[in-house]
């Protein structure tokens, strides 16, 4: 069989180098969608855990077991957790489309 353009299943969440795709300085620049989150310091919010599974420009909308909460970005702050760690961020730095958010690391 021809391997050119042929692609093993394999693990893509490090670069060439090892380096990981997502790491704590770079993660408002990426997809959070299907991160685990848990809330803090958040009011009616804290206490809250599950997956992320929807984001929009204002919310993101976590998966707490079979119940579906939205929570507004602007007062939320959140420890998102990674592979190899977790990060604590604060929802207004993730204010915006998520498709905008990933352009802006270009422009800072």
């Amino acid at each position: 069989m021809d391997k050119k353009g042929y692609c093993e299943n394999q693990d893509d969440t490090n670069r060439e180098g090892g380096k990981p795709l997502r790491t704590t300085e770079n993660l408002i620049f990426h997809e959070i969608v299907g991160l685990y989150a848990s809330t803090f310091d958040s009011g009616p919010y804290s206490g809250l855990s599950g997956q992320i599974v929807r984001e929009t420009r204002n919310m993101i909308i976590l998966r707490s077991g079979e119940v579906l909460k939205s929570l507004p970005k602007n007062c939320i702050n959140i420890k998102l957790t990674l592979p190899t760690c977790g990060c604590f961020i604060s929802g207004s730095s993730l204010i915006g489309r998520p498709e905008d958010r990933i352009v802006r690391k270009g422009l800072g």
